[in-house]
């Protein structure tokens, strides 16, 4: 029978040692802890910053953007902040879901209304590509109005301002419901519609317009008894103020007064 050579101890060491059950680990992590600043670790490869927060069972861990120190620890407050005032379920909820399942919804009014805000939602959904991709509480301001300049400050103030009204309404929703603390289109206010130019006709072609009205034999009423044409005279109270009033908006009292009376 062959005999079998008892093992050394020394053999048993050196099997022991080649264990990868019982060898240390070396291996380096790739995060380091950034010290005396709770939450805040660095990606060691890149050297960029993450927030790594703990609130309850759930950890969020996003980049700052950032390979400074000092910016880090101000975007770590903020993002700390944002966390405490918004519901976390919405944190990746881009401003493009946000209007069509949770804004276009509660929407009421007249049909034709309605049609135009759907037609500004498409638009916002085509032409704005960080609406599309990023998460809504990373729209910024300057974000929000150059949109709005690019695709309506050709366009009338009508048109401005009701893009406007889409937006700021939808994003103030957002803020009642948690989703953000703070709305980018807070700070921006409706455009000023210009004046209109109206045409004030001379005083010949007042007096033609006055003949055309007295000729009309079916207009409802006695041309002699409800349109007298005078220079010079008071206007009398009661209902010729009203009509008085706002014909004065069209022909200025410089070139006539015109006297109303009350029919009979």
């Amino acid at each position: 029978m062959p005999v079998v050579a008892p093992q050394c101890a020394s053999m048993k060491g050196d099997a022991i040692r080649r264990n990868p059950k019982t060898q240390t680990k070396t291996k380096k992590s790739r995060w380091r802890k950034v010290p005396r600043t709770i939450g805040l670790i660095q990606w060691v490869k890149s050297g960029t910053y993450f927030a790594n927060i703990r609130r309850g069972k759930t950890l969020y861990r996003e980049s700052l953007k950032t390979t400074d120190l000092t910016f880090a620890k101000r975007k770590l407050e903020a993002f700390r902040h944002q966390i405490d005032r918004t519901d976390p379920r919405y944190g990746r909820m881009t401003l493009v879901q946000w209007l069509e399942d949770a804004y276009l919804p509660t929407l009421k009014g007249a049909e034709s209304t309605i049609t135009n805000k759907r037609c500004i939602i498409q638009r916002v959904r085509e032409t704005w590509l960080a609406a599309r991709t990023q998460p809504l509480r990373e729209v910024k301001p300057s974000e929000v109005e150059r949109w709005l300049n690019k695709e309506f400050g050709g366009w009338s103030e009508a048109y401005w301002n009701a893009a406007l009204t889409v937006i700021r309404d939808a994003l103030a929703m957002a803020v009642r419901d948690k989703v953000i603390y703070e709305s980018p289109a807070a700070g921006l206010s409706h455009r000023k519609r210009k004046r209109p130019i109206r045409l004030t006709p001379t005083w010949e072609e007042f007096q033609s317009i006055i003949a055309d009205i007295r000729s009309q034999e079916f207009n409802g009423h006695g041309a002699e008894d409800n349109w007298i044409l005078c220079e010079g005279k008071q206007q009398p109270k009661g209902l010729g103020d009203s009509v008085s009033a706002k014909l004065e908006t069209v022909f200025p009292s410089s070139m006539f007064k015109l006297e109303v009376k009350e029919a009979l």
